[in-house]
């Protein structure tokens, strides 16, 4: 859910935001655009509302106000295995990083087949209660916007190709190269398109 870095600074816009977050039901809440405003508005409500395992990546003074992000989880995050992912070295155009970590699900939370193949062909014990290591990406893919905040017509098609090559960026991308290689897990966040774009 980007919540607007600006929105912390309207009453009304903040207080519709974190009802809408804080009333959602997940287990594991994915923002971007947050900053030292948000963080402190949210982490008292979050840690309330059983969301104790956070964290937050606010920007660098040189860096694009809106590269902020964080999740919220009532599941543990391996805070070890959270990277900061800039791709602009790579990616001509890439303005926003991209925040990687590991999130521990129990078993019986997951239902599909290759969650189960891949944990329990890990783990000695066939147990539901042992939770299994799954990768998750939270993305803010490059906005339709020109690096100035202007935005034309043709804005939005000419910056495609930047969120296309983001999103290859990522899937090459391979969290902690001296484990065994495996994939993104869980790919969410702004994507900055329509339903039928990309």
């Amino acid at each position: 859910y980007n919540v607007n870095s600006e929105a912390a600074h309207n009453p009304t816009r903040r207080r519709r935001i974190i009802r809408a977050i804080l009333s959602s039901g997940a287990h594991i809440i994915l923002l971007q655009e947050t900053n030292e405003v948000w963080e402190e508005l949210l982490r008292e409500d979050a840690v309330a509302l059983e969301y104790v395992y956070t964290y937050f990546h606010h920007p660098k003074s040189s860096d694009r106000k809106a590269g902020g992000s964080a999740i919220l989880s009532q599941l543990p995050i391996d805070m070890d295995s959270i990277q900061i992912l800039d791709f602009s070295n790579k990616v001509s155009g890439s303005v926003f990083p991209v925040m990687v970590c590991d999130v521990s699900i129990p078993r019986h939370h997951l239902n599909t087949s290759s969650y189960v193949q891949r944990s329990s062909s890990s783990s000695r014990s066939n147990d539901d209660n042992i939770p299994v290591a799954i990768t998750i990406a939270n993305v803010h893919l490059r906005p339709p916007v020109n690096l100035d905040g202007s935005a034309f017509l043709d804005t939005a098609r000419k910056t495609e190709p930047i969120r296309i090559a983001e999103g290859k960026e990522l899937l090459h991308h391979r969290p902690q190269e001296e484990s065994p290689k495996r994939p993104i897990d869980i790919i969410a966040g702004d994507f900055n398109e329509g339903d039928y774009d990309g």
